[in-house]
């Protein structure tokens, strides 16, 4: 028979894995261009859209990865991709990243802004 601490513990588990999942799942990830123009298009004409570009090697991009998804939660009027540039090379060399992570805003497919690096507090 399992213990009352055993069950507490496993239903804490679940509930954080259940919180990780739906964070994580404001923050949409891109797997090729045209899953890019698929959301864009889904997206609309009036929805900001911002497109976060990153690696997994990349220190600053790992820094500020919870900030993302906190900022996709409080804002969800506000789509936001994220783009693995080592998985997506043909979408990074599109929208000329050359540093990380770079962040692209687009509003009805067009790009109105962009800035690189992950100090929020001076953009």
């Amino acid at each position: 028979m399992r213990s009352f601490m055993s069950n507490l513990v496993e239903s804490v588990f679940v509930s954080m894995c259940f919180l990780i999942v739906t964070s994580q799942a404001k923050v949409h990830d891109v797997t090729g261009l045209t899953s890019l123009n698929t959301k864009l298009t889904e997206a609309g004409n009036d929805k900001l859209v911002v497109v976060y570009f990153h690696a997994n090697w990349c220190g600053p991009c790992k820094t500020i990865k919870p900030q993302i998804v906190d900022l996709a939660e409080e804002v969800p009027d506000v789509e936001f991709f994220k783009v693995n540039v080592d998985e997506n090379e043909d979408i990074a060399k599109e929208y000329q990243i050359s540093n990380l992570p770079t962040f692209v805003f687009l509003k009805a497919s067009k790009k109105v802004d962009q800035f690189s690096g992950a100090n929020f507090a001076s953009k």
